[in-house]
Order: structure tokens, then sequence, then C-alpha cells
């Protein structure tokens, strides 16, 4: 609600400027003494009272909210009271929202008299229509949040220019000159465009050069720098087009792109950082199948051309030598495809800790027993040192731990000359000395000191890096993946733990492992397996599932070698059948591949164990597989299997695993 003074209420121009409705009324005996309008209904309610047509009015036009709050001065009390305060001459603008249309902006002006037959209190309302006028406005008002400095016209034969712009001391009020364009921008040139880049902004704001881009193009966009009275350099977008179809007139506006361009440009840069890793992932990609391809060469090379030697072998005794090399070359692939697997799943993050209550010292024994024929084979002293290593069990994933101790202790034996030595260190040191800021109990320090060839100086920064060997004269004849220390590294880095390295080329190497770890309070370690080596596997009976052929013939002639016999099913589910048809205790054990058509190793073992019969829950399923990593292995234990072999199966695997599953099948059937 405002007051203007100034108005005079009999002014004829404005009366008839937009008007579309006009009220006279009897405020002192509230009576509508005239009314009309231009159709749309705001007045159509001349036999009602004044305080009944406003509020008619009010409740079918002005929703509640601030809107009908500027209303209120109009009410017949309000006005009375004005002018009784000597106040005759009120309005307001308000937005009426009449159902199913459009919103409509009004403006309501109230004189008020007191008529000189009746002496009462009358007023005269005026409604006009500001539709227009506001929308306007506001469409002009929200330029600068959209980033509009300026619009306007430019007259093209003339070379007048009309611009209209927001006054940064009154915002929402407009205003508008006229001016000659080439002075114009010709001075704004000079004062705020970049000294480079005045030369190329003359040439493109010039009419000519609009109007020929415009020959092509409904719209002419053209970005310069400028530098704002703060110092900042601005990004400003100056659009043309025509007015209309006479192309006497162009249309222009000028905009901030500053924010715009800011961002374009961290998204450039985000593109060429992931195209640049893009390449880079794609380099080592490259890089890493060339070297695995080049590895895998190296024994399937040995593996195929020992087997020609030995095919055309004329002794025994050389046929029997191309055979050890051919094992040897077959054992060196699978540790390489092995160490492929491995380093791939850590890369792919699928390589994930599994802890559980654990003996460390029990787990290095364990490595110490299987290394020890390899160190006396070449007359080096394998010695171990365990010190103040507690009964209590630590949570620990066994497996990556034995790997990073089968690692480092194999290949210290490997690069240790004949009567070199080896020793092992395994202690606790306190929680207090970890740096790794991850919450332990206590901190497990591994050590392997040799007396090998050690490591050179210049090779020792790529020590940790997949598929690197150091080529060195010492080091010819010892075979290798290259892929070692750097599944060492990660498995470290994987449990927070650290690695460092000691060496000097000729005289020993020390890596010391620190992992912090958590006590494993009030649980128990499992008791060890009983000795099973004496369990007689001969006259037992097998049920073999494996689709491959090449995979069950060896697997047959393996367990034939052991007096088991055989029976033979070529998927899951011809074993579950033969095992459904089968009298209880038939088998002392089913071997089981994983991966098989018709129906799987998974499916096929939760099928048999659901079988109501007697042997149904305790016949040993021992899975054969390559998948042998943690997730796979507790898959295997969800479906019921006691035990796996991981393939390619040897013999001396095949029976120990056979042996423990039979033997704790005895005792449990005991």
């Amino acid at each position: 609600m405002a007051t203007d003074p100034s108005s005079h209420p009999y002014d004829e121009t404005l009366m008839n400027a937009g008007l579309i409705a006009r009220w006279t009324c009897d405020l002192t005996s509230d009576a509508i003494l005239e009314s009309e309008d231009t159709g749309l209904g705001l007045c159509s309610c001349s036999a009602q009272s004044y305080e009944a047509a406003l509020d008619s009015f009010v409740r079918r036009y002005i929703p509640e909210g601030p809107q009908r709050q500027a209303i209120l001065p109009l009410q017949r009390a309000s006005l009375l009271q004005s002018f009784d305060e000597d106040r005759t001459h009120f309005s307001c603008e308000v937005c009426l929202q009449p159902q199913d249309q459009l919103p409509m902006w009004i403006s309501a002006s109230v004189n008020l008299s007191r008529s000189p037959e009746s002496g009462h209190v009358e007023c005269i309302t005026y409604v006009r229509d500001i539709t227009d006028k506001t929308l306007e406005e506001q469409v002009f008002s929200r330029l600068p949040l959209l980033g509009f400095d300026v619009v306007g016209l430019l007259y093209v034969s003339t070379h007048a220019c009309r611009y209209f712009r927001i006054k940064k001391m009154r915002p929402g009020a407009l205003y508008e000159h006229l001016e000659d364009y080439y002075r114009s921008i010709g001075e704004d040139i000079e004062k705020i465009v970049l000294p480079e880049q005045r030369g190329t902004v003359r040439e493109g704001l010039r009419i000519e050069t609009i109007e020929k881009a415009l020959r092509t193009s409904d719209v002419y966009p053209f970005t310069y720098s400028m530098i704002s009275r703060s110092g900042e350099i601005l990004q400003k977008l100056l659009q043309f087009s025509y007015l209309d179809e006479t192309h006497s007139v162009l249309f222009f506006c000028k905009s901030d792109i500053t924010k715009q361009t800011e961002s374009e440009h961290r998204q450039i840069d985000a593109l060429q950082a992931a195209k640049l890793e893009a390449e880079h992932a794609n380099e080592a990609k490259s890089m890493f199948l060339s070297s695995v391809s080049h590895d895998l060469r190296t024994p399937l090379n040995g593996i195929i051309g020992f087997t020609d030697l030995a095919l055309k072998a004329d002794t025994e005794e050389k046929r029997l030598d191309y055979l050890r090399k051919i094992r040897s070359s077959a054992d060196l692939l699978l540790s390489l495809v092995n160490d492929t697997l491995d380093l791939s799943r850590i890369e792919s993050g699928k390589y994930t800790l599994s802890p559980e209550p654990a003996d460390c010292s029990a787990l290095l024994n364990t490595v110490v027993l299987a290394l020890q024929p390899m160190a006396e084979k070449k007359d080096i002293s394998l010695k171990t040192s365990i010190a103040s290593l507690s009964g209590e069990p630590v949570l620990a994933d066994s497996l990556k731990l034995q790997k990073i101790y089968l690692n480092l202790l194999s290949n210290a034996i490997k690069y240790t000359p004949a009567g070199g030595f080896v020793k092992v260190d395994l202690q606790y040191l306190p929680a207090e000395e970890d740096s790794s800021g991850v919450p332990c109990d206590l901190l497990l320090q591994f050590k392997v000191r040799d007396s090998g060839i050690g490591i050179g100086h210049d090779f020792l920064p790529r020590l940790f890096e997949p598929f690197t060997q150091e080529h060195r004269k010492e080091a010819s004849g010892i075979s290798g993946t290259g892929l070692g220390l750097s599944i060492v590294k990660k498995t470290v880095d994987l449990m927070h733990g650290k690695i460092l390295v000691d060496s000097e080329p000729g005289v020993g190497s020390c890596f010391t492992v620190v992992l912090p770890l958590k006590k494993a309070a009030g649980q128990n370690m499992s008791p060890a397996p009983a000795a099973t080596a004496g369990v007689s596997l001969r006259g037992r009976r097998v049920l073999l599932c494996e689709d491959n052929y090449l995979n069950a013939e060896i697997a047959s002639t393996l367990l034939g070698e052991e007096g088991i016999a055989v029976d033979s099913a070529e998927n899951g589910k011809a074993g579950l059948d033969r095992f459904r048809s089968s009298s209880p205790g038939s088998y002392d054990a089913i071997l089981m591949d994983v991966r098989m058509p018709v129906m799987d190793g998974y499916e096929a073992t939760q099928a048999i164990r659901a079988l109501d019969r007697s042997d149904a829950r305790t016949v040993p399923v021992i899975a054969m597989t390559a998948d042998t990593f943690a997730d796979d292995l507790r898959r295997q234990r969800e479906a019921g299997m006691d035990a796996y072999i991981a393939k390619p199966v040897s013999s001396e695997e095949l029976r120990r695993v056979l042996q423990k599953a039979m033997g704790a099948g005895l005792s449990a059937n005991r």
C-alpha cells in the first residue's frame, strides 16, 4: 500500500490508461453507487455492499498470502479511518489468479472525498491492467541473475544504438539512452578489453561482420575478455540477431559467462586428466599383456620343446630328463598364472582380507618346513628365531600372511649361493610403535636376512613393480615370474603394514615387514587336524563329476594308481542322478568340478545334501577348481563342500586331500 498525493483523482489521462474497471461507493452507508468494467467480471456485484463486494472480489481472485495482506487497507473501516486522518488517495498493486486463467497484475487507485449533497464519505476506485508492464520489469530485473548486463537495439543504417540497462544503484529500475554504436564500443575497447584482443574485437563487432555472419545463421555470438575495475579478468558474450524480417534493426544482449567459462575449463581439464589417465591405463595394460605374453612363452617354449625331444628320445634316460624339465617348466607356468590372477584381483579390488584367529609362529613354521628341502638341496643354512610370541591368537588372514612368508623366504633361498645362509626373525612389537594410524593391539615384525647376491641400488626403486627382474649375471639360471614381490607389497599395503628393504650387491639383503594386528580376544584357533597319512585309499570308491574329458582322464588315472575305483559323470546333473540311484554308502567321496554345463558343482552339491538318505550329509564332497580365492572358498563351503583341490591336480595333493577327507569321515562314522 502506498500513498501518492501527487496524483489527481480526476486525471482523465490516467483514467483511460489501461483502465479495466471503476467503482463509485458510499462508504458511510456501505453501498455501491456505480460500477463498470470491460467484461472481465471484476465489478459484477453492483447490488452488494462495498464490504461484500470487496470480500467477494478477494476470495475469487486473490489467494491466501501476502497478496491478501496488501489489499487490507482498502477495507471500508480502514478507508474511513484514513479519511479522518486526512489521507485521501491510496494505490496498490496485486496479482490476480482467476481460476483456469493466466495470472493478471492490476493496479487499484482509491480516491476519497466527502459528498456535498449527503455529507457521506465516498470513494472512487480505478482498476488498471499492468500485466505487460509488470512482466517487462520482472523480465529485465532477472537479466542480471542470468548473467545479462545489457540488452539493446542497433539501427543498421544510422549506426545509432539504444541501450537498456539495469541501474546498479536502483535494482529493478530500467533506463535507456541513444548513442553512436562505433563511438560506444570504441571507448569500451580502449578501456576494458585486453590489449592483445582489441584488434580482434574491433573486427568482430563491425556491423559488416555481424551482417555477414547473420546471412548464414540466425544468431551471431562473439566472446571476448575484459578487465573489471578490480582487475579481475571477465569473459563476456555478445549475441546479435535481427529484430524482424526487415533486417533494419539488430537486437543484441551482452552477458557475463565467466563462471560458465571457468566451469567449462574445469570440465575440459577433468576430461583431459581422464583421457591421460586412460592412456596411462591402456599403456600399463599393454605393457602388462606384453610382459605376461613374454613370460608365458618362456615356460611354454620349454614344455613344447622338451615334449618334442622326449617323443624323439632314443633312450629312457634322455626321456626321463626331458620329462623332468617339462615338469619344471609346467611348475613355472602354473606359478606365473597363479601370480597373475592374484595381481589381477588386487588391481580390481577383489583381493580382500578374511581375518581369523591365527598363530603367526605356527604359520611360519609350516612355510619353513615346506622350504627346508629346497634350502638343503643348495646347502643353505635356514634358521628361524621366534621371540616373545605368546600363545594368544591374533586376527590375521592366514593364507595371505603365509604367502608373504613364502615369497620372501623362497626368494632369499633362490638368490643365495650354495653355502650361504637365510635367517628369519619373528617377533611382536608394542602397538605404540605403530605409525600407520590403524587401531591395533600389537605389531608383527617379520625379518628375512640372507647372504645372497643382493640388489643393485639402481634397481631398488623398481623392486616392487610387476614383471620387473634385475638382469645380472649372478642371477642367470634363476627362474621367476617377477610378480612375487609386487604381490607381497600390495598385500602388505592391504593389511595397512609396511615393508622395508636393505640390500647391498654381493653382500645380501634384509626384508622387514611390519603388520598391525589385533588380538583375537575370546576366540580359539581351530585345532590342528590329526595326521591322516596312514589312511588307506585302496579299495575305496569315488564319484568323479567332470565335464572335460582330458581332466577326467587325468583324475581317473591318478585315482586308479591309488587303487581307487572311479565312477564318472559328465556334469553335475548326471552326478546327482548317479549318486541318487546308488545305495547308501556306495561312495567314500565325491570329486566335484565347480564349472560344468547343465548343472554346476555348487547346484549339484546343494541337491545332494538335500537328499533324504543317510549318507547325503556325511559323504565328503571335494571341489576340483581353479577358483581358489577367499570368496570362492566361502561359496564352496556355503554350498556344502568339505574341501578343494586346486587345478591342475597333482597326485600328492589329491592323495593328501582324499586321505584327510576319508579319515575325517571314518572318525565321524565311528
